[in-house]
């Protein structure tokens, strides 16, 4: 069975008593304490932050590295090297710089080939004809007086 106690019978002592000194004592203790440790402390130690932090950048590098490489890879691997890519990119560009050129054109660039085959040809004819330049300019000049003397 149980004893019930009444807190009349214990009475005013204090069941736990204080080692003498002990609060003058404590503070001498606490700072020798913290010597040892300070001297024990290895190299290792005063760099473990340092190369945690070290360690970390690299994990952060490699990781972000090693995601760049699984988004950019297609399916199947490319066959074709960056320097094969670059040439077609620049070909690419170059026939529609000329594409575009010739549509900005339009009719002047035929045209022009026509004004140089009828002009291929007459020149063929003064040649077997065997018709002197200055003779053509003077009947060219006499031709258009007489246009502007009708007129």
């Amino acid at each position: 069975m149980q004893k019930h106690h009444k807190i009349s019978d214990i009475g005013k002592e204090q069941p736990f008593k204080v080692p003498g000194n002990y609060f003058k004592d404590l503070p001498e203790q606490i700072m020798e304490q913290c010597q040892e440790k300070e001297q024990k402390r290895s190299v290792v130690e005063l760099i473990k932050p340092a190369i945690s932090l070290a360690a970390m950048f690299i994990g952060v590098a490699l990781i972000a590295y090693l995601a760049i490489q699984v988004i950019d890879q297609p399916e199947g691997k490319n066959p074709y090297r960056q320097e094969d890519i670059a040439e077609a990119e620049y070909h690419d560009q170059y026939y529609n710089q000329n594409e575009l050129m010739e549509d900005i054109n339009g009719g002047e660039s035929t045209q022009a080939e026509q004004d140089s085959e009828q002009t291929d040809q007459y020149i063929e004819y003064l040649l077997n004809e065997d018709i002197d330049y200055t003779t053509l300019i003077n009947e060219l000049e006499e031709d258009s007086r007489k246009g502007k003397n009708n007129q």
